[in-house]
């Protein structure tokens, strides 16, 4: 954590703020469930046009065919794609768009041979070493390592000025990234 070391001028061993990390982390993925991000691969099976969505899913980011283009996501969700696959439902060879609804997602159009589609999602996972955190998270979990690492330098019974400083800051970035994911929790 280059970030931290540069903003607290301090030269704290490696190990200590990947000790300060791990706690920012399981500490962040608590409070802020909704910024957890992964990637997986679910196969749209030939004729079809839905296939359930990872168990540990909990909102689908993006969506990317094999080649790693985008699908769009349908603005209208699942009524948009259900439309267009009432109007067009011949299989096809490239899919379009993506819609998620009752723990499925849904392409148009209909796949005309086993499409492997990435997803990108958030998730939850209460194995903190596979956390891996949106990049909006990257404020809080510096001023977070920064918190952590500065009250170490304090007084027994006084907290550093500094430690204060990045210890609100930390608040004030997970407040924002609370309202970002309020709806995806």
């Amino acid at each position: 954590m280059t970030a931290a070391r540069a903003r607290t001028g301090r030269q704290t061993a490696l190990e200590s703020i990947d000790t300060q990390l791990l706690a920012i982390m399981i500490d962040l993925s608590a409070r802020v469930p909704g910024a957890l991000q992964k990637t997986g691969v679910v196969t749209v099976l030939t004729n079809t046009y839905s296939i359930a969505l990872p168990t540990d899913c909990i909102a689908v980011k993006a969506a990317a065919d094999p080649n790693g283009a985008g699908l769009e996501k349908a603005q209208g969700g699942i009524d948009e794609v259900m439309t267009l696959l009432g109007v067009d439902n011949t299989a096809n060879t490239t899919l379009e768009k993506w819609a998620v609804f009752e723990k499925k997602i849904y392409v148009f159009p209909k796949s005309s041979g086993g499409h492997a589609l990435t997803l990108y999602y958030q998730y939850e996972d209460n194995n903190i070493a596979a956390i891996t955190f949106d990049d909006c998270c990257k404020e809080a979990l510096i001023e977070g390592v920064c918190h952590k690492v500065e009250l170490g330098f304090g007084v027994l019974g006084q907290v550093p000025e500094k430690a204060v400083t990045h210890g609100n800051f930390y608040e004030k970035e997970v407040a924002s990234l609370q309202a970002r994911y309020a709806h995806r929790n």
